[in-house]
């Protein structure tokens, strides 16, 4: 008596390759999923019973890979997906009972913004009384020295402010060259009578060779008795001495570098002026 050894090959195919064509697996013929990128199996299968087509037969649960492969295999997109109306979840409709509909809250919102007076208890801004204003009542003045006053009026005519300061910027020289000594380099002229405060030198690269100096003239005289200067291997210059400090509307500044090494570029003089309103 002879023997013939033979294998046998159950079907083996790609999930899609089987839900195309649909057949009817003969009744224990088995169908072995095939990972359509790896090309191993992926232990799921389904069993045929000889008139079911393929895309009504269940999984066999016992071959699915893992429980979260499993789960996956019910959820949305899954090859065996299960869903659930609203009407098989206990209490889902009582939960749901009284809650808001769509769009309800940002709807309020809306209609209380474009409400004329959403807000009933208060004063809008023409229910306000209207104050009349004091015959004798004047307008803050402005002084060199800021003064609470005491006067009951609305408008106290006795109470100050103090008076605005600005500072005045002067360009002395550019960022490409070292500067050189000239006069009126710059010019500035007083629209109004002023204060001057105060002053600074300043310069973006140290002096050299010997101290940067300038000076700056009202109409022909300099208003310092002790001119600023930026000492060398310094960028900070000292403040001078001011022996001019009022000028009138229609007088002119003009500046001067009495002394230039080198370096000091972008060197600035800072004047803080203060308009004379009195």
């Amino acid at each position: 008596m002879s023997s013939i050894s033979f294998r046998v090959r159950q079907l083996f195919a790609t999930l899609a390759q089987m839900t195309s064509t649909n057949p009817v697996l003969l009744e224990g013929e088995q169908w072995t999923e095939k990972d359509a990128t790896t090309g191993h199996s992926t232990g799921r299968r389904k069993v045929g019973n000889g008139t079911t087509a393929f895309n009504s037969l269940p999984f066999e649960p016992n071959t699915l890979s893992s429980p979260t492969a499993h789960a996956a295999s019910h959820g949305t997109g899954g090859a065996d997906a299960i869903t659930v109306a609203q009407s098989q979840v206990t209490g889902l409709a009582t939960a749901l009972g009284g809650k808001e509909t769509a769009g309800a809250a940002a709807a309020a919102v809306a209609a209380h913004e474009a409400a004329v007076d959403p807000h009933p208890g208060y004063l809008t801004s023409a229910e306000l009384p209207t104050i009349p204003a004091p015959a004798d009542a004047a307008p803050a003045a402005l002084a060199a020295a800021a003064a609470i006053g005491t006067s009951a009026d609305y408008a106290r005519e006795d109470h100050v402010h103090q008076r605005d300061s600005d500072l005045l910027v002067v360009n002395l020289s550019g960022s490409q060259s070292d500067p050189t000594a000239a006069n009126g380099i710059e010019t500035f002229t007083f629209q109004w009578p002023a204060q001057i405060l105060a002053s600074a030198l300043s310069a973006d690269t140290a002096a050299s060779g010997s101290a940067f100096q300038v000076n700056a003239r009202l109409n022909a005289s300099s208003i310092y008795s002790v001119r600023p200067q930026i000492a060398v291997g310094n960028t900070t210059g000292s403040s001078g001495t001011l022996a001019i400090t009022t000028a009138a509307a229609g007088d002119v500044l003009r500046f001067d570098i009495l002394q230039a090494g080198g370096g000091c570029r972008l060197a600035k003089l800072y004047l803080t002026v203060r308009r004379n309103n009195a």
